[in-house]
């Protein structure tokens, strides 16, 4: 991947024959300090840290300490999409993760669609224990999908909906114990 530059004083990048054809300066042989006195960055990989499907990102520029000098990032504000649109976006990575989440279970069953679709269409109490684990399996997900629709349905605010599609994770430390 080609390197690009940033300028402080054009607020641009700029790639490397760029920089040698508009500024006179060979990037492969100008020390890096040199670069960053000039007011040149190495522009460094970043991306959003949020779901763009619910926001938009905007960016600054952000100068950050790399090895040997300064380089430049993007910093990235998330800025709510309309509401129904969010709401749309929301409901379309719901179902897909709910989809991913039922083929891995009838993967890791060894079960065929028709099977499945036979044992269910039984009445519970003469499923085979097996084949019942399954579909006990395959309705968490479906439940789990069909709250979390409702919930994005009823949200009022973007951020409502974030909460439901990407729930906060981690532990908690309530400052008691070794935490």
């Amino acid at each position: 991947m080609e390197q690009y530059y940033y300028s402080r004083a054009t607020g641009k990048t700029y790639s490397a024959s760029q920089m040698q054809s508009v500024f006179g300066i060979n990037v492969e042989t100008m020390a890096l300090s040199i670069l960053n006195g000039r007011g040149f960055y190495p522009v460094q990989a970043s991306s959003p840290d949020f779901d763009t499907k619910l926001y938009n990102p905007t960016f600054v520029w952000t100068i950050v300490p790399i090895t040997g000098g300064q380089g430049a990032e993007r910093t990235y504000t998330p800025n709510a999409k309309p509401l129904p649109e969010a709401k749309t976006n929301a409901s379309i990575e719901l179902k897909q993760r709910a989809n991913e989440e039922t083929l891995q279970i009838q993967t890791l069953s060894y079960l065929s669609d028709t099977t499945l679709t036979s044992e269910a269409s039984k009445v519970p109490a003469s499923r085979s224990p097996f084949l019942q684990s399954t579909l006990d399996e395959l309705d968490v997900v479906t439940n789990q999908l069909g709250t979390n629709l409702a919930a994005v349905d009823s949200a009022t605010t973007v951020d409502e909906i974030n909460d439901v599609v990407n729930p906060p994770t981690g532990i908690i430390f309530t400052g008691r114990g070794s935490g």
